[in-house]
């Protein structure tokens, strides 16, 4: 019974199937940089890693199948309602919901490849989801009508920083090679078809239908012709600067050499590891 309600509060509080409606809602309505930053303390993974896990591994070696396939569920759904989705603060969440649920579905894996790449992944998702909201953000404060796109506002040629900046968060969380969503990615994905094939195979599905969201939402905010009706907004101001700067940085830096990150998380990969098959 303890377990199950640590389960409870961690699908809550992760927005996983079937509680996963209240991210975007809350984004929709409310200031998505504040309502981020909340998300993306991943507290629902904390609580698994740090209370569940080593205060009941032998329950949680039996129960943790099911809220990995949750997990597995909710990345695919929320991949194909961001498809479908047309506005942005809700296909943001959608986003954060699918590519945050990698981080439950991977701590299952049961090796310390899998479990190495969702603890790794945890930061990519962290520092990518908050660096697209926070392009976004600016730019509807500056251009509300970005809210709902109908057509394409090719706003690159205005704002080629906050474009360049939106590019790498959004091409990351998706596992662009030469960021730290590659590294993450690899090691989550070959940890999970040596353990559960079909896990393995899923995964990637729903990372492609992020990346052609991520292409979708990128061409319609900076691609094609500004029109007449488009204002002449102001591109990423110096303290907008800093903050992302430091997020693409760290994206790309670790990336280019990840063995830094990944052996910070590898010991506690192979604790949780040790749990579970009771080693």
């Amino acid at each position: 019974a303890s377990f199950a309600g640590l389960m409870l509060a961690a699908i809550l509080r992760k927005g996983i199937f079937p509680a996963h409606s209240w991210v975007p809602n809350g984004l929709d309505q409310s200031p998505p940089a504040l309502l981020m930053l909340l998300l993306n303390g991943h507290l629902g993974g904390f609580l698994v890693v740090r209370y569940a896990i080593p205060m009941m591994a032998d329950v949680a070696g039996q129960a943790l199948s099911l809220l990995s396939y949750l997990a597995l569920f909710t990345a695919l759904y929320a991949a194909f309602l961001a498809l479908t989705e047309k506005r942005v603060r809700r296909i943001l969440g959608f986003l954060s919901v699918s590519q945050a649920s990698f981080v439950l579905a991977g701590l299952e894996n049961r090796n310390t490849e899998g479990v190495t790449g969702a603890l790794v992944h945890w930061f990519v998702v962290t520092t990518a989801t908050t660096g697209l909201v926070c392009v976004y953000r600016a730019l509807e404060a500056r251009y509300p009508a970005v809210a709902e796109p109908n057509g394409y506002f090719g706003l690159a040629t205005r704002t080629p920083r906050l474009a360049t900046f939106f590019a790498i968060c959004g091409l990351a969380l998706v596992g662009l090679p030469g960021t730290l969503g590659f590294a993450a990615e690899d090691l989550l994905f070959h940890g999970s078809l040596e353990s559960h094939p079909l896990l393995g195979l899923t995964l990637p599905i729903a990372t492609a239908l992020n990346g052609i969201t991520i292409y979708r939402l990128f061409a319609r905010l900076f691609l094609g012709r500004a029109t007449v009706q488009t204002p002449a907004v102001p591109d990423a101001l110096p303290g907008e600067r800093w903050g992302l700067s430091a997020a693409v940085v760290f994206l790309v830096a670790s990336g280019i050499l990840p063995s830094a990150l990944v052996a910070l998380r590898e010991p506690a990969a192979e604790h949780i590891v040790q749990l579970l098959t009771n080693r």
